[in-house]
């Protein structure tokens, strides 16, 4: 299979501008519980379900079923394990039937997609994220004045939050359609108003900064030190403060390898 190897960190030109959510691919590609994961995908055997998509089915001992022969389990099976009835009878695992590792895969690592990724592939344009269906807030009292039941709407602290309320008596397409509406004005009302220094933010980090972060991360798998990250990265500033800021960058980027990734999703 194919292995994913990092740019020489040294060469700025290997970590081109990209947008938050392909950055997110750079981070994720670089966590190594995600590599293996892949590479014990890659290394099972397709199964195709009714005909349908084709996805990985993973099983420990792969003549326990006769159809599907290969699924994920969330437990590994006993050897004398033959039938389902045993293994649910032991485990109590609620996984769906025709649940592949697949679609596990995809679900523990945060994909809108339903593909896992080689991590030496370079042409991820980037990874989604969908956030849920907005939620009810506010409270809702009876206006004696107006003689009838009205909800106070709460402002989310979050500025790039906004929640709305359905009600369940009437079409759902139609609100679905009306919320739409109103969450694209609110985004454009949003990002007219968002000064350009706080729009350079994602994660809590500078979108800026994540090239130099990503580059420090390279540099400690290739065994550079913080020193020499530091001379490289920063060559104008005190060779201190300069080590300093690579010990860091490599903190920051490690974070984002080990999930903090996700939150770059959400700006693409």
């Amino acid at each position: 299979m194919s292995v994913f190897i990092p740019p020489d960190w040294r060469d700025a030109s290997a970590y081109p501008d990209v947008s938050p959510s392909t950055w997110a691919w750079e981070f994720l590609r670089r966590n190594p519980e995600y590599q293996k994961d892949y590479e014990h995908f890659a290394s099972l055997p397709d199964y195709c379900a009714n005909g349908a998509k084709t996805a990985k089915w993973h099983c420990t001992q792969a003549n326990w079923w006769d159809d599907p022969k290969l699924r994920y389990c969330k437990q590994p099976l006993l050897p004398d394990e033959d039938t389902v009835e045993e293994y649910f009878h032991r485990t109590g695992d609620d996984t769906p039937f025709h649940y592949s590792l697949e679609d596990y895969l995809v679900e523990k690592w945060g994909f809108t997609s339903t593909e896992i990724y080689d991590p030496a592939c370079d042409g991820i344009v980037g990874l989604e994220y969908t956030p849920e269906l907005p939620k009810p807030i506010g409270c809702k009292y009876f206006d004696q004045e107006k003689g009838e039941y009205v909800t106070d709407e709460i402002e989310p602290e979050n500025p790039y939050e906004y929640t709305l309320r359905f009600d369940l008596r009437y079409s759902i397409e139609k609100q679905l359609l009306e919320a739409a509406e109103i969450l694209q004005g609110r985004k454009d009302l949003r990002f007219s108003i968002l000064s350009d220094e706080m729009m350079r933010y994602s994660a809590g980090v500078k979108i800026e900064n994540l090239p130099m972060y990503l580059r420090a991360y390279d540099g400690k798998q290739a065994r550079a030190t913080y020193q020499e990250i530091g001379e490289e990265l920063y060559p104008r500033i005190d060779e201190e403060v300069a080590k300093q800021r690579a010990f860091n960058a490599f903190k920051k980027a490690k974070e984002l390898v080990q999930g903090g990734y996700r939150e770059l999703m959400k700006s693409a």
